[in-house]
């Protein structure tokens, strides 16, 4: 599984709708910064 390629192109191109998405996609953009600080993606 990558993660890593899909960092912060997800992020500005959220807009308004599918709220749901936009709030998954933040807790996996945190989940991931946290753990970048550990491993180097």
């Amino acid at each position: 599984m990558n993660k890593c390629s899909k960092t912060k192109e997800n992020g500005p191109q959220l807009s308004h709708y599918d709220s749901d998405k936009q709030i998954a996609t933040l807790m996996h953009l945190l989940t991931q910064t946290n753990k970048g600080r550990r491993q180097s993606c």
